[in-house]
């Protein structure tokens, strides 16, 4: 007779490590609102004070609006380690979420006067790319549960046999 000692101790230990990710996004995120807060209340009072003109305000937007996506990339991530927690499996969509945040943060800080044109392309390319494959991935899912519900409710206990 097999022991469940080993699958518990894994269990532990993965709980454990779940935690720890957990506990360090979390602090990650604090610690970027409140830098990013910082940066606005102390920093960015003084530029705006100083700013003529909607060229010299909008870097500054920019550079606001990628740390906010900072924080929602953070949130993201927790989210999809709170769904691996509970469902035990990792959702694509969420992953696909995270990484268009991430390139969208990208292409809000990208300089396209002097950036190369193929990191222009390449930046339209994972656009294109990440906004297709979470529209496959969620029309997949909307056809999974279309095409569930339409087959009717299974009676209980009957494998197969709907009701």
């Amino acid at each position: 007779m097999t022991s469940p000692e080993p699958h518990r101790v894994l269990a532990s230990i993965e709980a454990a490590i779940i935690l720890a990710v957990q506990a360090l996004l979390i602090a990650m995120i604090v610690l970027t609102l409140g830098t990013l807060a910082s940066l606005l209340l102390f920093e960015g009072i003084g530029r705006v004070r100083n700013i003529a003109s909607v060229v010299e305000l909008q870097p500054l937007v920019l550079r606001a609006f990628g740390g906010t996506l900072l924080v929602f990339l953070g949130l993201e991530l927790l989210e999809s380690v709170r769904t691996f927690t509970v469902h035990h499996h990792v959702r694509l969509e969420l992953i696909l979420t995270v990484a268009a945040i991430a390139v969208g943060r990208h292409v809000i800080l990208l300089d396209i006067e002097h950036a190369n044109p193929m990191a222009i392309i390449g930046a339209a390319v994972l656009v294109l790319s990440l906004a297709g494959g979470y529209a496959i991935v969620r029309h997949s899912h909307r056809s999974a549960n279309q095409d569930q519900a339409a087959s009717g409710p299974i009676a209980p206990g009957i494998p197969g046999h709907h009701a």
